[in-house]
């Protein structure tokens, strides 16, 4: 899924169910669109939705031993996404509309609107649980001077590291090294514009007491960079990017707006992959 951050607009509609939170059912024959057809919001709520019923399905009722989470996942896609685009409805409202708009919505699912409706039901509730909450702790949400004090050392770390790797392309490597080094700095430079994004004056702060630890650590090891292999270059930028995973999960226990989680948690999910995949390619390495 592409990383994209919740507008301003989505955000209000969230909190105060404006008119861009009311937008009308999609017709049959587009409901495979992407998300962001109906609004940029629904990438965060599917996101959490997701994970909950993924880790929560097999302890329903209906549940059927044996049955995938893909049989199920669909009818909670549908009920969570009506949530949404129609906060002021009951369920039973467009309970109709929706078993109509079921065989085009099921993709891996092979269940019948019989055997789903509940769980279509039970993605509705939830997702409009967690809309009140949004509205209960909006009041709470951080001030721009403390999303900065949170967005700040993330920053830092993202083009710090970046600026490392790209001092480390120095270092005789293989093709196939130099490749997974670059996809790490221009993932590492993406999400520092993303940061950037969510608070333009983040640069100008100061770096945090965290980050200047780890840089002051960095520091002293990079003074016999000659004598470096490949292999110590993936494992540093493992090492880090790990550190940098650990900081992204601390900000995301912050009260920030959805937009910044929003960011965020797209962060979280790149770091994690890139954190695997070079794990494994760091193994291979020194086997």
């Amino acid at each position: 899924m592409p990383s994209r951050s919740l507008s301003s607009s989505s955000v209000r509609a969230i909190a105060h169910g404006g008119p861009d939170a009311q937008a009308s059912l999609l017709p049959p024959q587009k409901e495979d669109d992407s998300i962001a057809a109906i609004d940029t919001q629904m990438l965060l709520v599917a996101d959490l939705e997701d994970e909950y019923w993924h880790a929560h399905f097999f302890q329903e009722p209906y549940y059927v031993a044996g049955r995938s989470y893909d049989q199920y996942r669909p009818a909670y896609k549908l009920g969570w996404k009506s949530a949404l685009q129609h906060p002021d409805a009951n369920f039973g409202d467009l309970v109709k509309q929706l078993e109509v708009r079921w065989p085009h919505q099921r993709t891996t699912s092979l269940l019948p609107w019989r055997e789903v409706h509940v769980a279509v039901r039970d993605g509705w509730r939830h997702a409009a649980v967690q809309m009140r909450d949004v509205q209960q702790h909006a009041p709470t949400l951080m001030r721009g001077h403390e999303v900065a004090g949170v967005i700040d050392p993330l920053h830092h770390a993202c083009l710090g590291l970046a600026d490392d790797l790209q001092r480390m392309r120095c270092i005789p490597m293989s093709d196939f090294a130099k490749q997974v080094i670059e996809r790490h700095i221009h993932m590492l430079q993406r999400m520092a514009n993303g940061l950037q994004s969510l608070t333009p004056a983040v640069a100008q702060s100061p770096v945090s007491p965290w980050h200047k630890r780890l840089r002051f650590h960095w520091l002293k090891l990079k003074s016999n960079l000659s004598e470096w292999v490949p292999a110590q270059v993936l494992e540093m930028c493992e090492f880090r990017e790990k550190n940098l995973l650990s900081a992204y999960q601390r900000a995301l226990r912050k009260h920030l707006a959805l937009e910044a989680k929003a960011v965020l948690q797209s962060h979280v999910k790149q770091l994690q992959s890139h954190v695997e995949k070079l794990h494994c390619v760091r193994q291979s390495m020194v086997r």
